[in-house]
C-alpha cells in the first residue's frame, strides 16, 4: 500500500487525538484519587520531589568534584 503524505498526516493526527482522549478520560476516572491530598489540612500543593532530589544530586557531586580536583 501506497499512502500520500497527506493521508499520513490525518491517520497521524486521528492517532495523536486518540492518544489524548484516552489520556484525559484516564484522568478523568482518577480525578478523585488524584485531588484527594486537598482533603487535608495543610497539605502541600506540590512535593517537589525532583526538585529536592535533583538537589541533594548535585550537592553530592560538589562535594565529589572538591575531594577529586581539590
Amino acid at each position: 500500500m501506497c499512502f500520500d503524505s497527506t493521508a499520513v498526516a490525518v491517520m497521524i493526527v486521528i492517532s495523536i487525538g486518540f492518544a489524548i482522549s484516552s489520556w484525559i478520560e484516564d484522568l478523568m476516572i482518577r480525578r478523585k484519587e488524584l485531588t484527594n491530598y486537598h482533603q487535608f489540612e495543610n497539605a502541600p500543593n506540590t512535593t517537589n520531589l525532583i526538585e529536592s532530589y535533583n538537589s541533594q544530586l548535585e550537592q553530592r557531586t560538589n562535594l565529589l568534584n572538591m575531594q577529586i580536583f581539590g
